[in-house]
């Protein structure tokens, strides 16, 4: 989606809008001490470090640095305890200037109806890119809205001292905090969840604004205004703003005496007493019917803001309570994995759709591979089928495979399903790459469910996807929306706008195609469908052996692309493709060629403090008039390298997961591209008035899907095969951690909780099964000793593990321990050391 051409056309034609205003789960985790004692007194453990290591082992790597700031006290939040139980992921700022944009948090608020991002405008109370009532921008977003305080009846707006902005837990609910020595301003912001998709206060975004006296006498004559970044229309006490057909009309909740003028709202306060609060309630309703409009006013009158916050909090609680949970020693890591949750779950659409709601909207073909993967990292299934079912219904809509789709269709919309096999040759922005993701995007669903009933029927479609690609004899080229394109034009000295359209080959389409030819072949097969999958896997091998010759650097690592013209290679790696062969699965993580292209992309990219971004050519150092000199790169770039070290169990594995907090912005979220001198977002547009969008993107779902699904990978490591029953992990206890417990971790059916923790010198584990079909489950363990390690247990009818010790050509070692038989409804308690 990237294209900086287009991004400094956007950049010259906005300028006039750049600046605003310009004046857990429903269950509780045992303590970890709790879970593993029993195992603990049989085997008589004491302190120490891990399986075959000893106490001269290195010192621990620090926790992640996450300074989780506190809100002030206020009685509002106090009266509603869930609101208290906030992420560590939170940011404030003790100046009245605002910082650089890009310095900025941010978090999106959404229900699958409504939309808006927060904390990065300001004040960082401000709404912004607000969408509704349906996930879609159409010709704009609304423009912003921010709420503000006079001190006295037509004065200017307070001048903030310091700023706040945190997020409840599990949950999209945001708190921003705005203080000044003689009131606060505290906003709790929701979209009302409710079990009914079509209910009508589903079409409503709504804040609660509470004014709190901080001077030692009463306060007369505060007025609380609300802003609007375009003029709007006055309708009665509220005011309406319209989008094409659609509008967002702004209203106070029972205060009578509110004054609507074209630029805002005004709404005298009574006197406060000191250390007392006044609460204004604030609707946005979203709809393209004053009828529609008329039934949600009623519906948030009759129910009442206080009880549909609590509702939206144990709705998402609900919807979260049986995902895959990592419990660490580390709050930060913990409240980041919750956290990703939230940003992809509220970014999915009423009707099962995942869409970018900053900037774009929109399902987007390939994007949808990191909510995809991630959503099955995290055990929710059903979930990212939702998003593969829509992507099906979209096709059937549309008659065609596109790069986007529009995210509001419903199955009232498709017609029959295409006749693919007589459909051309893909062009444009489909002509390569982003096809290969729909096979693999429902392979990895069917590793992880064991569900393949959508195969025999949307078998035609994946084919399509492949056979229809733009091939150049066994090549292929770029599809021009990777979004790495321009991070690694300015790596190689190329023109910043270059495109990559003509004159180029790449590998990344040919690592892509070739992983998801087998992986269709392999889920045709497995449907009885040996005939349709015929020609597949000779054509990935031609495919395969094209790629070898062509991208096979001398050195060891694959050329990211060649020149048509002659087959002239890149001068150098690039981080997005030379991850990626192990990460589509064109490779397993040991292959020779997997070890040798990783070694050299480190060595030559200097990824050995773990940061793995190539660097900025001389030319292009003081890009776009920022603060860069070292990179620039893609907010998905740490994951596809974690997931490379974690999975090829990589030494760098346990740096490379510490640094994803350097990477996530303050509120724990990944933008569509970083700055690498400072990992701050490369943010060059912002746009209050919702004409043009953002640029480049905040808060992305596939972005931090990809970064999110890597942590998993390292933490965990879970890779089921839920068709045979096996449970394949490779969990680890980086920096020192003495546990790490794993709730709900899925193989299809089967559901089990996974806890490991360190006493001495060795390790503690416990599987129980909690529901489904028995499993096989094999572990892959960090190894420090020389000698096979000893494991003791009960492991029931199944009898011992087989443990072998494998050396890595890292010059690490693991210990495998496979056929750990776990019955239905049984358990299993053992210690390595």
């Amino acid at each position: 989606m990237l294209d900086m051409e287009m991004a400094l056309m956007k950049l010259v034609a906005a300028t006039v809008v750049v600046c605003l205003g310009c004046g857990g789960g429903s269950g509780s985790i045992p303590d970890a001490g709790e879970r593993s004692q029993d195992v603990a007194d049989v085997y008589d453990l004491d302190d120490g470090l891990e399986v075959g290591q000893t106490d001269t082992a290195t010192p621990p790597v620090e926790f992640w640095d996450v300074p989780g700031r506190t809100p002030r006290k206020t009685d509002f939040v106090a009266q509603r305890p869930f609101l208290s139980d906030l992420s560590v992921w939170s940011w404030s700022w003790d100046q009245s200037d605002p910082p650089e944009l890009r310095q900025r948090p941010d978090f999106g608020v959404g229900n699958g109806h409504v939309f808006a991002m927060i904390g990065y405008g300001w004040p960082t109370n401000t709404l912004h890119s607000m969408a509704g009532p349906i996930y879609d921008k159409g010709e704009g977003f609304f423009s912003d809205v921010r709420v503000e305080l006079s001190t006295q009846p037509g004065g200017g707006p307070v001048d903030w001292q310091s700023q706040w902005v945190g997020r409840v837990r599990s949950t999209p609910i945001v708190l921003t905090q705005s203080f000044h020595p003689l009131a606060m301003l505290t906003t709790v912001d929701f979209a009302p969840l409710t079990d009914n998709v079509d209910d009508p206060v589903r079409r409503a975004f709504l804040r609660m604004a509470v004014v709190r006296n901080m001077a030692n006498t009463p306060l007369s004559g505060l007025e609380l205004g609300v802003g609007f970044s375009t003029l709007q229309q006055l309708s009665g006490t509220g005011v309406i703003e319209t989008r094409e057909k659609r509008t967002r009309f702004a209203m106070v909740m029972g205060n009578g005496a509110v004054q609507a003028l074209a630029d805002g709202l005004t709404i005298p306060l009574p006197t406060i007493d000191p250390d007392v609060e006044a609460l204004v309630e604030l609707a946005f309703v979203m709809d393209d019917d004053a009828t529609l409009r008329e039934q949600t006013i009623q519906e948030l009158a009759a129910r009442g803001f206080d009880t549909l916050l609590e509702e939206t909090r144990n709705r998402w609680v609900e919807r979260l309570s049986g995902s895959t949970t990592l419990v660490t020693p580390d709050p930060a890591v913990n409240d980041y994995l919750d956290g990703q949750k939230i940003v992809v779950l509220s970014q999915i659409a009423h009707t099962g759709s995942a869409q970018p709601m900053c900037e774009y909207t929109g399902t987007w073909l390939r994007d949808n591979s990191g909510p995809v993967r991630f959503l099955l990292s995290a055990g929710l299934h059903e979930t990212a089928r939702s998003i593969l079912d829509y992507l099906h219904l979209a096709a059937r809509v549309e008659g065609s495979i596109r790069n986007s789709y529009a995210g509001d269709y419903g199955p009232e919309d498709a017609g029959a399903e295409p006749d693919w096999d007589s459909m051309g040759v893909m062009t444009g922005r489909t002509r390569a790459e982003s096809p290969s993701y729909v096979p693999l995007m429902h392979w990895w669903y069917w590793k992880a469910s064991g569900n393949g009933d959508f195969i025999q029927e949307r078998f035609p479609m994946m084919k399509y996807c492949l056979e229809k690609q733009e091939f150049h004899g066994d090549l292929l080229p770029f599809s021009t929306d990777e979004t790495y394109r321009t991070a690694m034009a300015v790596a190689h000295g190329l023109e910043i706008d270059e495109q990559f359209e003509e004159g180029f080959l790449s590998a990344n389409s040919s690592f892509l195609w070739v992983a998801a030819a087998r992986a269709l072949a392999k889920m045709g097969e497995s449907a009885g469908m040996g005939q349709e999958c015929a020609g597949l896997a000779s054509r990935a091998a031609d495919v395969e052996a094209a790629a070898e010759e062509t991208f096979s650097a001398q050195d060891g690592w694959y050329v990211p692309y060649v020149y048509e013209d002659g087959l002239k290679p890149a001068p150098a790696p690039f981080e997005d493709v030379n991850t990626m062969p192990v990460w589509s699965g064109y490779l397993a993580p040991l292959d020779p060629a997997a070890v040798a292209n990783l070694s050299a992309t480190i060595t030559l990219l200097g990824g050995n403090d773990a940061i793995l971004v190539s660097p900025l050519a001389e030319k292009h150092k003081g890009l776009l008039d920022l603060p860069i000199s070292e990179g620039i790169y893609t907010g998905m770039a740490p994951g596809y390298f974690l997931q490379n070290l974690a999975v090829s169990n990589h030494p760098l594995g346990e740096e490379a997961f510490e640094a994803l907090a350097k990477h996530a912005t303050p509120l724990g979220t990944s933008p569509e591209y970083q700055i690498l001198d400072d990992f701050s977002p490369l943010h060059l547009l912002y746009d209050s008035v919702g004409a043009i969008g953002d640029y480049t993107a905040r808060f992305r779902p596939w972005e931090g899907g990809i970064v999110a699904a890597a942590a998993y990978d390292y933490l965990l490591g879970n890779n089921a095969d839920a068709g045979k029953g096996s449970l394949e992990l490779s969990p680890r206890l980086p920096s020192n951690w003495k546990s790490l417990d794993a709730r709900n971790v899925r193989c299809g059916k089967t559901v089990v909780d996974v806890s490991l923790s360190r006493e001495g010198s060795r390790l503690v584990f416990s599987l129980t099964h909690k529901s489904g079909p028995a499993v096989t489950v094999n572990l892959t363990l960090p190894f420090a000793g020389d000698a096979p390690p000893h494991v003791e247990g009960d492991f029931g009818p199944g009898g011992a593990p087989g443990v072998s010790v494998l050396d890595l050509p890292w010059g690490n070692r693991v210990v495998k321990l496979t056929g750990i038989d776990l019955e239905a409804g049984g358990a299993v308690a053992f210690i390595v050391h």
